[in-house]
């Protein structure tokens, strides 16, 4: 059904009423029966009702002592609405009283989302973004959900002296400076998302002289590449022959949008994970496919933000529970989340404090 035949009929049945793209206006002079009226014509209309809904709701629920409560709790209840649902409805329509404050290019749904908010203006600000960035009821949510859990990340009364189960070391620093401290020979697998630019090629030779020391032998490297200075990698590591072996290229595919690679002018649909084993060379026991499938782009923590989950696989065949993990350029802990949850260790080193702080929360709220 249509608003306008909504509104058309609407204005029929219920005459003393106003009937708008953001709810109804009850007449002041609507008695009793006419209320009871209004409420049997909205049950039978669909689709963009909800604030009418709420607005006769609570246009009752003003004149519930006049009326008597128990006659306005027949007539909802002869309605065949949720009680619960009903409730909600009204909450809503009476915070967003004022009408200037609705948004007709929005759903209901998007304003029950940003109604738990205690100010106008939070509440305004998220609808507005929103409007903006054309988001979906869901997508508003999840928007939401990611802000309050960096908030709650941040939190200064997180207990800093203590480091989440499972993690034996969080630490807010150089890599090249921190991993210092971690002994020779003792780590199982290093697995990381290094930058991936060309000027970035000191980062990965460092990376690979740290490996070679504090990696076990037969220890895996297992890192995230971009695929434009692939050859500088290969040829890296196979200078660096005498301590690591080439293990296998596997290939994560981009969900959804392709990603330009302006350096070449090709949409890149896939990017390179590259593992590489510190000699002596050891086959691994599992059998894996080398095309894992993307999960889709998870940025809201960090630019550079890995989707959970995808690495699972690859985590489970070249390591063991209980292995000590260090991912030494964390970003938003994505691997560290992924290997807690698959019952490794982890050891998280990150330049930025504010990623630290992610991580301890991201982490600990894993293990919980």
């Amino acid at each position: 059904m249509s608003k306008e035949i909504i509104k058309r009929q609407a204005e029929l049945i219920i005459p003393q009423c106003e009937i708008t793209e953001v709810g109804i206006i009850i007449g002041e002079s609507v008695n009793f029966e006419q209320w009871k009226g209004i409420g049997q014509f909205l049950d039978k209309v669909e689709g963009t009702t909800q604030w009418m809904r709420g607005d006769w709701l609570a246009f009752g629920l003003e004149r519930g002592e006049r009326w008597g409560w128990g006659k306005l709790k027949k007539v909802v209840d002869k309605l065949n609405w949720n009680y619960f649902t009903a409730k909600h409805i009204q909450s809503v329509a009476i915070k967003f009283k004022e009408r200037g404050r609705r948004r007709p290019r929005l759903s209901f749904g998007h304003h029950i989302e940003v109604a738990p908010f205690k100010e106008e203006k939070e509440q305004d600000y998220w609808l507005d973004e929103a409007w903006k960035n054309n988001w979906s009821q869901k997508q508003l949510r999840k928007k939401i959900e990611i802000t309050k859990r960096k908030a709650r990340y941040k939190e200064k009364e997180i207990e800093f002296d203590k480091l989440p189960s499972g993690v034996e070391m969080l630490e807010c620093g150089r890599f090249q400076d921190v991993t210092k401290r971690i002994a020779d020979n003792s780590i199982d697998a290093i697995i990381t998302d290094p930058p991936y630019g060309e000027e970035y090629f000191d980062c990965w030779l460092d990376l690979a002289e740290i490996a070679i020391r504090i990696l076990k032998p037969s220890g895996f490297l297992i890192v995230y590449s971009g695929d434009v200075n692939l050859d500088k990698i290969y040829n890296m590591f196979y200078e660096l022959r005498e301590y690591f072996a080439y293990y296998y290229q596997f290939v994560l595919l981009h969900k959804g949008v392709a990603q330009l690679v302006p350096a070449r002018n090709i949409f890149s649909e896939y990017k390179p994970i590259l593992v590489y084993q510190k000699l002596p060379f050891k086959r691994i026991s599992s059998v894996l496919g080398s095309v894992i499938e993307g999960k889709g782009r998870e940025k809201e923590l960090h630019k550079w933000q890995q989707a959970e989950g995808e690495l699972d696989g690859v985590i489970e065949a070249f390591t063991e529970p209980n292995d000590l993990i260090l991912d030494p350029m964390a970003g938003s802990g994505t691997i560290a989340v992924d290997c807690l949850r698959l019952k490794r260790r982890m050891m998280v080193i990150d330049e930025e404090e504010e990623n630290v702080n992610i991580i301890r929360g991201r982490t600990r709220d894993e293990k919980n």
